[in-house]
């Protein structure tokens, strides 16, 4: 599925969802907390966010952004912003431009930079297969939350190995292949959530992809150089919910992406 299929798909997955009753969340299963608070995080004006992807045994510097709706604003070493599958990127002569023609540098950062409302909408279509971990709470960003885990289903192992792809194309220069080469059914794909029963929101979104290649494609695999099994986790935090979450949207990005 296109980047832009896999948007429009999410959005309607979203909509799609039945409203659950305001009964009380600590009396709700883990399939509908994991829905309501999709939900509740949607209904936000904004949050502040950490977003962090690792390959392998490699974890990747996190990046600080700030949501306000559906836009997505990333600053320090490197700055964006995601509206939908469209990311712009500024360069350092300060041009703002798409992925593809972007510094390397700047490529690598942002490879796999994209709106949380498509993890979570991904995430979301997991709901029936989730459960509680632990009957506890666990302690996230200061919030006491149930952890949640799923697994995700074909499409989401497919979405996560088309951006492992990316990552391999701007960290590694090459040994990228096309997303059929992967062995999906074989593929492991986890997701933890963090949901608080206190306010119903989202505080910590992880997915750990363990990706195979199928065995029957060696061809392929040995010409992009790549092992038999690879990995990736992503994680995304919310916090300062509804907080201070302006931000300019430059008129050469505002004329691509728009205004929020």
């Amino acid at each position: 599925m296109s980047p832009i299929a896999r948007w429009c798909a999410v959005l309607t997955l979203l909509s799609a969802i039945p409203l659950l009753a305001d009964e009380s969340l600590e009396k709700l299963t883990a399939p509908a907390l994991l829905v309501k608070s999709i939900q509740n995080t949607q209904k936000q004006q904004g949050y502040h966010t950490t977003l962090t992807v690792g390959v392998g045994k490699a974890k990747g510097s996190p990046l600080e952004g700030v949501v306000r709706g559906d836009i997505l604003h990333v600053s320090g070493d490197v700055e964006a912003f995601a509206r939908g599958t469209t990311v712009l990127v500024q360069n350092s002569d300060g041009a703002w431009v798409t992925r593809d023609k972007a510094e390397a540098k700047v490529a690598q950062r942002t490879a796999a930079l994209e709106h949380p409302n498509i993890l979570l909408g991904l995430a979301a279509k997991s709901a029936k297969s989730a459960r509680f971990d632990g009957e506890g709470t666990e302690e996230v960003n200061g919030v006491a939350c149930r952890k949640i885990v799923c697994t995700g289903d074909k499409e989401a192992k497919k979405a996560l190995c088309e951006i492992l792809n990316d990552l391999r194309r701007e960290t590694q220069k090459g040994g990228t292949v096309n997303t059929s080469v992967f062995d999906l059914d074989r593929t492991s794909l986890v997701y933890t959530i963090y949901a608080s029963t206190a306010d119903g929101l989202l505080y910590r979104v992880e997915c750990a992809l363990d990706a195979t290649i199928d065995k029957n494609k060696a061809r392929a695999r040995a010409s992009a150089g790549l092992p038999g099994e690879f990995s990736m986790t992503r994680s995304i935090d919310f916090k300062q919910y509804n907080g201070e979450i302006d931000f300019e949207v430059p008129p050469p990005v505002a004329a691509k992406i728009g205004r929020k």
